[in-house]
C-alpha cells in the first residue's frame, strides 16, 4: 500500500552510506526521520574507510553464477544517479581515480585463462546494459572503454615490479574519493529535516501496539511506523530482535590501509588491484593522494557471527600503526618499486581502518569462502521493520533507496 510521505515516522538505524541514503530519500517524499548512530557523528564507519571502488564486479570473479557481478553492475550504475539527487557537489565533481588494472598476482587461486573467460562474462553483461555505449551513468563518464587484456609477452603495467604479476587486465573500473562522498553526504542530511542522533547504540527493537521503539541505554525512543536496520556490523545482532534469524555464517574482518599525501604521487603510483586471493590494492585520487592496501598486513582480525569483535577504533594506538604501516609498506613496495620511496615518518602517512562484513566462515584466502560472492545482500523484511545487507559501497545507495521504497511504496524488497 502506498503511503503519504508526511504520514510516514521512520527509524533509521546506523549512519552510513545506505542508512543515509535511504534516510534522504525518505525525507524527500516528505516522511519524518530520525537516524541513530553508534559512532560519534554520521559517516565514521565503513562507508568513510574504504578504497572508494565502485565496482563492476571483477574483484568477484571466483563467483561463477554471475549472480554477484550483476548485483554490482546495478549499483554501480544507479550510484552516480541517487547520490548526485542529494549531495551538495555532483559525484563527477569530486577526486576520482584513474581506471583500474587487474594485475594477476603470481599466488592467484584463479589463472588467468579462467579471470580472461570470466571477465568477458562480465564485458558481455555490460554490453547488454548498454555500459559501452554514450551514456552517464557510471560516474558520469560518457564512455567506458572495454577490458583490455596484457600477457606476459606483451606491455605489462610499467609501474609494476618485474614479479610483480604474470599478467593484467585494463579495466575501466573507478574509485571515488571516500572522505569526499562521506562529507557530502553528511552535508546533505545537515541541511535536510532528518532528525540525527548519534553516540546512541540501539539493544532492540520492540513493537508495542502495531509501532516501533528503538530500546537504548537512555531508554525507549519512539513510537515509528517503520524501521530500518543499516547498522552493518551490529545488523545481524538487531535483527534477532525482531526474531529475524540468518541461517548465514556471518564474518567480521577489521583492516588497515594507509591514506598517503605526497606530491606527484599520482605520476608514480599506478591504480592497480591485485587478482586474485588475500593480496591489495593501489591507487590515487588525483596529483597528491593515495590509497594501500595489502591484506596479509592490514586485515588484523577475523570472526564469525558467533563472537563478532569488539568496536575497534578506525585509528590504532601508535605501536600498532608503526608496525601495521611498516608491513603495507614493504608488502606492497615489493609489488609498485615507487612505493619504496614512502617515509612514514617524514610524508603524510595516515592509517585507517574499518570492518568488513560479509557472509563466509573462511578468510579470502580460501577458494571456497562465501566471501568471495556478495550476491546474498538485499533488504529483509518483517512487516514494518526492514534491514539492509548492504554487501559492498557500491550497493549501498542503492539498496538504501530500495528500502526507502518498500516504506513508501509497499513494493517488495
Amino acid at each position: 500500500m502506498q503511503r503519504s510521505g508526511s504520514d510516514v515516522s521512520v527509524l533509521v538505524v546506523g549512519g552510513g552510506l545506505a542508512g543515509c541514503t535511504a534516510a534522504l530519500e525518505l525525507e524527500a517524499a516528505g516522511a519524518d526521520v530520525v537516524v541513530l548512530d553508534a559512532g560519534p557523528s554520521l559517516m565514521q564507519g565503513a562507508s568513510r574507510f574504504n578504497e572508494g571502488k565502485v565496482h563492476l564486479g571483477y574483484v568477484y570473479a571466483n563467483d561463477d553464477s554471475e549472480r554477484t557481478l550483476r548485483l554490482m553492475l546495478a549499483g554501480a550504475m544507479e550510484f552516480a544517479a541517487i547520490l548526485d539527487r542529494h549531495l551538495p557537489v555532483p559525484l563527477r565533481g569530486l577526486p576520482v581515480s584513474p581506471p583500474f588494472d587487474y594485475a594477476v598476482h603470481p599466488a592467484t587461486m584463479v589463472p588467468p585463462s579462467d579471470l580472461a573467460r570470466r571477465y568477458r562474462r562480465i564485458e558481455t553483461e555490460m554490453e547488454r546494459l548498454g555500459v559501452h555505449g554514450a551514456h552517464d551513468d557510471y560516474l558520469g563518464l560518457e564512455r567506458v572503454r572495454q577490458l583490455r587484456r596484457c600477457a606476459t609477452d606483451e606491455q605489462l603495467p610499467p609501474a609494476l615490479g618485474a614479479d610483480a604479476c604474470i599478467a593484467a587486465f585494463a579495466t575501466e573500473e573507478r574509485a571515488v574519493e571516500p572522505f569526499a562522498v562521506a562529507d557530502g553526504v553528511i552535508a546533505a542530511v545537515e541541511r535536510s529535516r532528518i532528525d540525527v542522533r548519534c553516540s546512541v547504540v540501539v539493544d532492540a527493537v520492540e513493537r508495542i501496539n502495531g509501532r516501533y521503539w528503538a530500546v537504548t541505554a537512555l531508554g525507549r525512543i519512539g513510537p515509528f511506523d517503520s524501521v530500518i536496520n543499516a547498522s552493518w556490523a551490529s545488523r545481524d545482532r538487531l535483527d534477532r530482535t525482531v526474531g529475524i534469524v540468518s541461517t548465514d555464517p556471518w564474518s567480521y574482518r577489521f583492516k588497515y590501509f594507509l591514506r598517503v599525501r605526497k606530491d606527484g604521487l599520482g605520476d608514480i603510483i599506478p591504480t592497480v588491484t591485485w587478482a586474485l586471493g588475500p593480496f591489495g590494492d593501489v591507487l590515487t585520487y588525483g596529483a597528491d593522494t593515495a590509497y594501500l592496501s595489502w591484506y596479509p598486513a592490514g586485515r588484523v582480525s577475523f570472526a564469525t557471527s558467533e563472537a563478532p569483535p569488539p568496536t575497534v577504533s578506525p585509528r590504532p594506538d601508535r605501536d600498532t600503526a608503526a608496525a601495521v604501516t611498516a608491513d603495507i609498506l614493504a608488502g606492497l613496495a615489493q609489488l609498485v618499486p615507487a612505493i619504496a620511496s614512502i617515509d612514514p615518518v617524514h610524508d603524510d602517512v595516515e592509517i585507517w581502518g574499518g570492518v568488513i562484513v560479509g557472509v563466509g566462515a573462511t578468510d579470502i584466502d580460501d577458494p571456497d569462502s562465501g566471501l568471495h560472492r556478495r550476491d546474498n545482500i538485499g533488504i529483509v523484511s518483517v512487516g514494518d521493520y526492514h534491514s539492509i545487507s548492504t554487501g559492498k559501497w557500491t550497493t549501498a545507495p542503492m539498496l538504501g533507496r530500495r528500502a526507502a521504497e518498500v516504506v513508501l511504496y509497499g513494493v517488495a524488497p
